[in-house]
């Protein structure tokens, strides 16, 4: 019996992955806040002035995704300490520092490679989508994209990004 050979990369923030036109990057951990509920009364009691993106939204700094109407994720450079919960005003606030791990997709191939695993048209008002299966968030970023993807997820999504194609112009 012939069995599968696994190859588990050693995955460090960084660079993780690089082909031409197109490079992956586990970057730093962020402070991931899921906000469900009255999202305005939600960011005044955090005290955040945040723009909340959809997939088209350019993702720079702090931000929020929008996953749903009235469901986001916040995203900070900074770990935020808050008490997690039921609000009287109307929303819950989770820590989801330990539920994502983003990863960077850039370069000029980045959306042909996300394109491969994705089935939206990358303009949805909101950032929830499937990539190669799983749910993930997927916003823009200044050099391509941000892929947020379930920590169980990392290395599976690496593998299916290095699985990927890339298609030359006119090729």
């Amino acid at each position: 019996m012939h069995e599968k050979q696994w190859t588990w990369r050693e995955l460090r923030e960084g660079v993780v992955l690089a082909k031409e036109g197109f490079k992956v990057r586990l970057m730093p951990s962020r402070g991931n806040l899921q906000v469900s509920g009255d999202i305005k009364k939600a960011t005044q009691y955090l005290d955040l002035d945040l723009p909340i993106l959809g997939m088209n939204g350019l993702a720079k700094d702090d931000f929020a995704l929008a996953i749903g109407r009235n469901k986001i994720l916040v995203s900070t450079q900074k770990q935020l300490h808050v008490r997690n919960g039921w609000f009287e005003e109307g929303f819950v606030i989770t820590s989801a520092d330990f539920q994502w791990k983003l990863l960077a997709l850039e370069g000029p191939a980045a959306r042909m490679v996300l394109a491969q695993g994705i089935l939206n048209d990358l303009s949805s008002p909101s950032c929830i989508a499937l990539v190669f299966g799983k749910t993930s968030l997927v916003v823009k970023s200044t050099t391509g994209y941000l892929l947020f993807v379930e920590a169980p997820y990392l290395q599976y999504f690496i593998d299916c990004l290095d699985s990927c194609a890339l298609i030359k112009a006119g090729v």
